[in-house]
């Protein structure tokens, strides 16, 4: 049986008791903890989650550059004077990020759900 553990910093309340009880009936095993066991985020971890956000701000940002840039070449949007060399510059630099936040990841043990 799997467990799951939950830290709450309020009693278990008749709503998260029928919950709880589902997922003990699913298979789950449910612990409830109070809030003050609740485990420090270690500084890799910490360090983990700001690359990942910075990794998937990075990929929006190159996915609307990238749409910007079809828009341009299939006529259906005109660029400003200069805006389509400097947006290509931005996705050269953007993908240059990419590949170091992506390098970064994995040096701290991120594995492939973040490539």
């Amino acid at each position: 049986m799997s467990q799951v553990n939950v830290y709450s910093s309020a009693p278990e309340t008749t709503q998260l008791a029928c919950a709880f009880q589902n997922a003990r009936r699913a298979g789950l095993g449910v612990v409830v903890l109070p809030i003050a066991q609740l485990p420090a985020v270690g500084t890799t971890r910490k360090e983990l989650l700001r690359l990942r956000d910075q990794l998937l701000e990075v990929t929006q940002l190159l996915a609307n550059i990238g749409l910007k840039l079809d828009l341009f070449e299939t006529g259906q949007l005109v660029p400003d004077v200069g805006e389509e060399p400097g947006l290509r510059a931005e996705r050269d630099s953007l993908f240059a990020r990419q590949r170091g936040l992506l390098a970064s990841i994995k040096a701290l043990g991120g594995g492939e759900r973040d490539g």
